[in-house]
């Protein structure tokens, strides 16, 4: 059965952070401002956090019975690498290529390079698509997880991840993505997933509540809405230069929507059902939420 509520929170949550980035733009572009509304936008950003305590509690609540052999390991991480990477990979090529033959395309001074844009791995430089920075961490945290259940010791894994990172924050030492902080929200998540599997209660309230569809579809495509929202912002932001803060936010808002619509029906979709028939069959887990945040 699907966790409804949370699956449409993840999409809540991207059209947050669609709202934060398309502020950024209508301050640049648009005349006037938003008042308490764009305030209440300016915030959006921090729904990133949502997106990496999501993936904790989903893997955990997947994953946290079973015992894994090698051949587990290696079928759990080609399934999450093909999550991430086959919707991501068009979108990320595509800005990269699009930013070297239009090199002032972007009015700002944003360094980029090819490697980490093709590979998400965190080598200084950051990838073209802005938003990647978030898939690096989900790609780490991943990996510790299925090491963790690889060795049949997730909640220690978890907690000894978690102590070298509070070491390396309060030391002052150099923490790199590996040691970042942030990563601590999905150790939270992976607790308040252990947590949920043993309150019958939770379950029973999540069944009860009733989401309304479009919301539903809005946690269906928030992958999509992630990935693609940056470029579309930028173009409807220029097409619209000039006009009120308001139709700006609307307008683009509304063409990310419409545009992750299409994209998640005309690729994201069909990948990652070809990505799903390689994964084991879910318990109590949505089918939806096997592919962990944002990444969703």
């Amino acid at each position: 059965m699907m966790l409804k509520t949370l699956h449409a929170g993840r999409g809540m949550a991207a059209l947050a952070v669609v709202a934060y980035h398309a502020n950024i733009s209508a301050e640049y572009f648009a005349k006037g401002a938003g008042g308490f509304v764009q305030t209440i936008a300016s915030y959006g950003y921090f729904r990133v956090d949502f997106f990496f305590v999501l993936s904790g509690f989903v893997l955990t609540i997947a994953h946290a019975g079973d015992r894994w052999g090698v051949a587990d390991f290696s079928r759990y991480i080609g399934s999450r690498a093909r999550r991430i990477y086959l919707p991501y990979l068009p979108v990320g090529i595509g800005l990269a290529a699009i930013y070297v033959a239009i090199p002032h395309l972007t009015e700002g001074e944003r360094q980029w390079q090819w490697l980490p844009s093709l590979t998400l791995l965190p080598l200084g430089a950051p990838a073209a698509l802005s938003v990647a920075w978030t898939l690096q961490h989900e790609l780490l945290f991943y990996l510790v997880f299925g090491l963790a259940m690889l060795a049949g010791r997730l909640v220690p894994v978890l907690a000894a991840w978690a102590a070298l990172i509070c070491i390396g924050r309060f030391s002052g030492a150099p923490t790199g993505v590996l040691l970042a902080p942030i990563n601590l929200e999905f150790v939270a998540g992976a607790l308040a997933g252990i947590v949920f599997l043993r309150s019958p209660k939770a379950r029973l309230v999540e069944q009860s509540v009733d989401i309304p569809r479009a919301f539903l579809t809005l946690g269906t495509i928030s992958y999509s809405l992630y990935l693609t929202h940056g470029p579309v912002i930028s173009v409807v932001s220029r097409i619209c230069r000039g006009t009120e803060w308001s139709m700006v936010m609307l307008a683009s808002i509304s063409a990310a929507v419409a545009a992750a619509l299409c994209y998640h029906l005309l690729w994201e979709r069909h990948v990652c059902h070809a990505s799903k028939r390689s994964e084991r069959k879910p318990t109590f887990v949505a089918t939806a939420y096997r592919h962990g945040s944002a990444s969703g």
